[in-house]
């Protein structure tokens, strides 16, 4: 039931940082060029990384989990939000996206994240 809560938590909080990241986006001209004249705003994903990070350490007062897990799992979804702002900036091949997100699900593997 708490993984429940967690999802919920994270998904309201994305809700609302992902409009707050878009303005910024805007305020600071972060723009991803597309094909016609405007943008579009690039940091998004922040926002969706922030609601996630702040439910996943709020969940910590709740149930305890080990470090290893953690570790793996915010190391993981830091690598995946790298990845995205990297292709927003500069657009990445399909292969260079692919083996960046192999690398975030080989360090979940490797930390022995699962979801029970």
């Amino acid at each position: 039931m708490i993984l429940f809560y967690i999802v919920l938590c994270s998904f309201i909080l994305s809700l609302l940082f992902t409009p707050i990241t878009v303005k910024i986006s805007a305020r600071f001209n972060i723009f991803k060029p597309v094909k016609s004249e405007q943008g579009k705003p690039c940091i998004g994903g922040v926002g969706i990384y922030i609601a996630f990070f702040v439910a996943v350490l709020s969940s910590l007062f709740f149930i305890e989990l080990p470090a290893m897990k953690i570790s793996g799992a915010i190391l993981a979804s830091f690598i995946i939000l790298l990845l995205g702002l990297v292709d927003d900036i500069k657009d990445l091949r399909p292969l260079l996206k692919i083996l960046g997100q192999l690398l975030g699900i080989l360090i979940l593997i490797c930390s022995d994240f699962s979801l029970k």
